[in-house]
This record gives structure tokens, C-alpha cells and sequence, in this order.
């Protein structure tokens, strides 16, 4: 129960942009929860929070060690593995949750940001209706501009833009974002 006080708390201190406190409160309770998943969750998302990818991972796969059927957990190591840069990682752990839940709209766009990193365009599915099928492309697209796939990423986010039932600011600030990188480095090559 103790643990599980720990992590609700540090949850807590997540959301309120606490970082140190929770970096306090679990350097604390690091021997007495050291068995439980929730403290490596915590800790991973700390991680996170804090733009420590690789500790993020290995916390997580402590989590996934203890608890390997909860795909949560799985889910969360798959976002800390993208924040790494290991899309090919991620992918597989990704695919295999959405073998499971193909449903689950979280795992499907993060499926699709991974395969964007690595180049791959996703693939519309019957049920995706045209609102979802521009965040799947918006998320791919991004996921290709993380690992510097320019060209790839602003044809991908300008489907989305095309493909969106409304008109979204942020999406049109990422794709004139991106165009404008694409742009620069035109007229370098040119130069």
C-alpha cells in the first residue's frame, strides 16, 4: 500500500511540474518499493518528465519485468523507447499491443509516429474515419520530422492538413514548420 501511496504521489507531483519533489520522495522510497512496478512507473515517467529517456527505459523495463502482462505499462515503455530514438523497438512492442486492442486509439497513433521515424507511411484502415486518419498522418509525419525525414514528413502532414475535417492551428504551425525547414534546405543544395 505504501508504494502505491508513492505512486499516486508522485503522479501528483508530475502534474503540478513538481520535479524535484518527486525526484526527492522516490530517491526515498527506492528500497522499500523496489519490488513494485508502480514505483518503476513512477520513476519512469519521472524520467521522462525530466528528458532522461534512457533512464525512462530502463526504469520501465524494470516496471515490464515485474508485470509483464500489463500493457499499459508495455505502452509507456514503447513512448519511452520513441523518446530514445529506438523506433524499431518501440514498433514491435507497439504492434504486438495492437494486435491485442486493436481498438486503442493511443497505441495506433504511437504505432504510426514510430513507423513515421522510420520512414514508413501508415496505411488507412476501413474504420478510421477522416478526423482520426488525419491524426494517424499528422502523428506519422511528426514522428519522420523526429528522426529528420523533412520530405516525408511535410507531404504527411500536408495530407493531414487536406484530410482534416476542421481547421487545426497547431497542425498548420507544425506543417508550415516543417515547410520551412524543407524550404532551407533547398536553397542550400541549390546554393
Amino acid at each position: 500500500m505504501r508504494c502505491r501511496v508513492v505512486a499516486a504521489t508522485t503522479m501528483a507531483l508530475l502534474d503540478t511540474a513538481a520535479l524535484d519533489d518527486a525526484d526527492l520522495l522516490l530517491a526515498r522510497e527506492e528500497q522499500p518499493c523496489s519490488g513494485e512496478p508502480v514505483y518503476w512507473r513512477g520513476l519512469g515517467r519521472l524520467h521522462l518528465a525530466r528528458t532522461r529517456p534512457a533512464e525512462a527505459v530502463a526504469a520501465l523495463r524494470r516496471a515490464t519485468a515485474l508485470e509483464p502482462a500489463n500493457d499499459e505499462v508495455q505502452g509507456e515503455l514503447a513512448v519511452a523507447l520513441l523518446a530514445l530514438g529506438d523506433a524499431g523497438d518501440a514498433v514491435q512492442l507497439l504492434a504486438a499491443l495492437t494486435r491485442r486492442d486493436p481498438a486503442r486509439a493511443d497505441i495506433r497513433i504511437n504505432l504510426d509516429y514510430a513507423h513515421g521515424m522510420l520512414g514508413q507511411r501508415p496505411s488507412r484502415a476501413v474504420g478510421d474515419d477522416d478526423m482520426f486518419w488525419s491524426r494517424r498522418l499528422q502523428y506519422a509525419g511528426l514522428g519522420a520530422r523526429r528522426a529528420d525525414r523533412v520530405r516525408l514528413a511535410e507531404a504527411m502532414l500536408g495530407q493531414a492538413i487536406l484530410v482534416r475535417p476542421r481547421h487545426d492551428a497547431e497542425l498548420w504551425r507544425q506543417y508550415d514548420e516543417i515547410n520551412g525547414i524543407n524550404a532551407k534546405r533547398s536553397t542550400l543544395v541549390s546554393n
